[in-house]
């Protein structure tokens, strides 16, 4: 695109503005990716000093939903976002918490049929707050699936 412009496509403005758009997009996913890999290697050093800040659970389903809804509807996918009204605050790292719900709704719009349905589920449990995306794809055949501690899926199982 770069070239493109520089080849004469910039006398154009609506192809120019087009190939902006498309530069801008994937600049930024660049970026992300990068920054993933550079925090990916601070944690596996031991570098990465989590954040520890109150955090309002809304607004984190809603930002990690807000960006990957325009996806699934253009799946025709329903997002449905269940949060009870006592779930009160979180203490975690907002950003990186959201990252991790981002990358599995990623995932479940991308193995959940047109038409399909995906939940972002928020619930109590023993150690405090869990939450759960669950979608109506494929799933991950069981065999496939590692278990958690206490002898679990830990992730979606097929229907």
């Amino acid at each position: 695109y770069i070239e493109a412009l520089l080849d004469g496509a910039k006398e154009d403005p609506q192809q120019c503005t087009a190939f902006l758009h498309i530069l801008e997009k994937h600049t930024a996913r660049l970026n992300n990716i990068i920054s993933d890999l550079l925090a990916l290697s601070q944690i596996e050093s031991g570098q990465y000093q989590w954040k520890r800040e109150e955090i309002n659970i809304a607004d984190l389903l809603e930002k990690a939903s807000s960006v990957l809804r325009p996806l699934a509807e253009k799946k025709n996918q329903t997002l449905i976002i269940t949060l009870p009204e006592n779930a009160g605050p979180l203490m975690g790292d907002f950003e990186k918490l959201t990252l991790a719900i981002i990358n599995l709704l990623d995932n479940a719009i991308k193995y959940t049929p047109e038409g399909g349905r995906i939940t972002l589920q928020v619930g109590r449990s023993s150690n405090g707050i869990e939450i759960t995306v669950s979608d109506t794809g494929l799933g991950i055949p069981p065999k496939d699936l590692p278990t958690s501690v206490l002898g679990r899926p830990t992730a979606g199982v097929s229907p």
